[in-house]
């Protein structure tokens, strides 16, 4: 069961980063044909936050497109950190792959002096 669960987050993951990746172009796209309906910068932010956000800087740098958005550029990087950490997080408490206690605990030391 615990595989699968590892499995399942390790999914989620790659799934919300392509899909986010997905979502900036498709408001390029629209941006460009002058659609009026377009993704709002709320949805994009929104995955950014839920675990998306290297999919969305990444794709903001390939397309070249809203480099000038204070919103996208500020915040995507600060909701990566976020990520980051939650990943290291949960790899530090054993959740995606078991480690010996002594480089679980020599981790947790190290993360508990950096973000003291």
């Amino acid at each position: 069961m615990i595989i699968f669960l590892r499995i399942a987050v390790a999914v989620y993951f790659a799934a919300i980063n392509f899909y986010s990746f997905l979502l900036v172009k498709k408001q390029r796209d629209d941006e460009d044909m002058n659609e009026k309906q377009t993704v709002k910068d709320g949805k994009i932010v929104l995955t950014s936050l839920l675990g998306g956000s290297a999919g969305v800087y990444i794709s903001l740098l390939v397309f070249r497109y809203r480099l000038d958005s204070l919103l996208l550029m500020v915040f995507t990087p600060i909701f990566l950190l976020f990520n980051v950490f939650v990943a290291i997080y949960l790899f530090v408490s054993n959740f995606f792959i078991p480690m010996p206690a002594e480089a679980a605990k020599a981790i947790q030391d190290f993360l508990y002096i950096v973000f003291k």
